[in-house]
Order: C-alpha cells, then structure tokens, then sequence
C-alpha cells in the first residue's frame, strides 16, 4: 500500500486537525534487540531519527523513518539502543528541522535530546507489586502541595539529599528540637496525598548552571 504525504500548506485546515493516531507506542519504544521510534508528522515530506552517542556529541547517525498509519513515522533500529541520545530531523517547507521528540521518556540537560531509556531498569525493588494506600472517600483526601527543592533544601531539616528526589522518600529526619521534618512531618500532619509542584524540564532554567530555580511553570517538556 502506498502511502501519500503532504506538507501542510497542501492539507485542508480541518483535515489536518481531523488526523489523529490511537496508539500508543508514540516516542522510542526500547526492546534489547531493537528500538521503535514513531512520531506523528501529517505534514512532514520525509522524517528521519538521528542517533547519537551522548548529549554532546557533534555529529549522528541518521535512521531514515518511513511514512505509517495516521499521519505518522516509524523506525526500527537494531541492537540495544540503551542510553542512546536521539532527535528527529522533519524536512518541512524547503528545509530540514532538528527536534526533540514530543514522547521522549527521558531527556539530555535542558532537554535537548531524547534518551532511549529501558523504563524497566529504573523501577525501584518491589515496584511492581506497590500498591496504594485505601481511602474510603475522596472527601477524607487530606492534601499537600510541595516544591521538590524547597521540600528538604533547608539546612536544618536533617535530610542528607537535601533539595533533591531522594530527599522526598528519606525517613526518620529530625530537626531543632527533635521535631519531625521531611516525610515524617506530612504523616505527622496527616496528609493523604502529595502534589508535586512541576518536576519536568523548565524553559527559564540552565539545568547546567549551579543554584538554578524556578517553581516550573514554564515547561519546555511535558
């Protein structure tokens, strides 16, 4: 079956906004033996993955997509891709485009590039069989709203990861006084669930710059 791609100028408003893919393998999908790469393009002329060996790495190799269902893209490439850095090269109106993939599963600094990543390797012991706590109304939800920093960044919290991921789960902290601080604090309170203040890449903020801050409510990815 042939497939037809059209630039966007050449399809109706309304018949692009109509396009739309169900599935739900969109980014790069990691096996050990190869990876997927499928991006939704309705108006691109040609797509292309570009691998490369770390996020600073001046030069790539260029996996050639080719046009699937619903206005998408898809590659396959051999070998175990784990860690591997990749952007999509969209030919569109006369040139080509280097961008990051909308569906990455995890980023370079500042986000710009996406890494294979085997989602698997990263669950923490036990993950699978983690289960929630009961809650028999949601009007007994008692809820906190956290800055991931500003959580454990004070000096006196007695956290040792302070202003960091780790120091969210840390137990058994204590500050002045034997007071209970981090974790602890919140069952102390009575807090049922934890809202997270942004946690994805934000725009303002030069990831590889010291003491950068924001409350992350300008994503550049998410």
């Amino acid at each position: 079956m042939s497939l037809e791609v059209c630039p966007v100028a050449a399809v109706g408003g309304q018949e692009l906004f109509e396009l739309y893919y169900p599935g739900d393998d969109l980014g790069a999908i990691y096996a050990p033996r190869s990876t997927s790469f499928r991006v939704f393009a309705p108006g691109a002329l040609a797509v292309s993955v570009m691998l490369y060996s770390s996020a600073e790495s001046a030069t790539g190799w260029e996996v050639p997509m080719n046009p699937d269902c619903d206005g998408t893209w898809l590659a396959i490439a051999p070998g175990d891709l784990s860690g591997m850095c990749y952007t999509y090269s969209v030919f569109h109106g006369g040139s080509a485009h280097e961008a990051v993939d909308p569906y990455a599963r995890a980023l370079t600094a500042n986000g710009a590039r996406g890494v294979v990543i085997d989602l698997a390797s990263t669950d923490p012991e036990a993950w699978a069989e983690d289960t929630r706590p009961l809650l028999a109304a949601p009007t007994d939800s008692v809820i906190y709203e956290v800055h991931v920093r500003d959580f454990s960044i004070s000096p006196d919290s007695g956290i040792a990861c302070r202003g960091k991921y780790l120091g969210m789960g840390q137990r058994r902290t204590r500050g002045p006084n034997d007071v209970f601080t981090g974790l602890d604090h919140l069952v102390e309170l009575g807090v049922t669930h934890v809202h997270l203040l942004p946690i994805q890449d934000f725009a303002s903020v030069d990831e590889l710059a010291p003491d950068g801050y924001n409350w992350g409510y300008d994503p550049s990815h998410f």
